[in-house]
């Protein structure tokens, strides 16, 4: 059975904020606009929610893997394809 969640009201400007954000994602990585849409990028995006609902505000960037151990896990899911 799926929790029943009340979806938030959030305000205008956390609203605008977090257009110029999925922009300034798009723009300083050379992201399509569609990266924003994408499920793998909202997962990503929900787990940080989740984390931030549970332990509070935090800075993500500690948290995030950084490049060569996301290659390492990528390497590691494809051998077991």
């Amino acid at each position: 059975m799926q929790s029943m969640r009340q979806t938030p009201h959030i305000s205008k400007p956390d609203v605008e904020a977090l257009k110029l954000k999925e922009v300034q994602f798009c723009a300083a990585g050379y992201h399509s606009s569609l990266s924003v849409e994408n499920s793998g990028f909202k997962s990503v995006l929900q787990v940080c929610v989740n984390l931030g609902a549970k332990y509070g505000k935090f800075e993500v960037g500690e948290t995030l893997a950084d490049h060569v151990n996301t290659s390492a896990s990528l390497i590691c899911a494809a051998c077991l394809m």
